[in-house]
């Protein structure tokens, strides 16, 4: 299901009731990602700052979850002391 194309967007259950198991969205976390890193950026640019962007963001507590990043401290010290 992408955005953009000759395509409705259908939603999953209009999918499923079609006779569909899956739905694949293949760029549309990507495009959402790109677009708020454009209007973070274009903040910074006019503003000096990101500070109004802060709601939106990842705290960092929620991104090193997402990374798993204990998990590479954790062999960090296995291999490198």
């Amino acid at each position: 299901m992408t955005e953009f194309g000759r395509s409705p967007i259908l939603d999953f259950n209009d999918s499923a009731n079609m006779g569909y198991r899956m739905v694949l969205y293949p760029v549309s976390a990507y495009r959402s990602a790109l677009k708020a890193a454009q209007l973070t950026l274009a903040d910074i640019k006019k503003q000096g700052h990101q500070r109004e962007r802060l709601a939106q963001m990842l705290t960092r507590a929620e991104l090193y979850d997402l990374l798993q990043y204990k998990d590479f401290e954790e062999r960090d010290r296995k291999y490198f002391g």
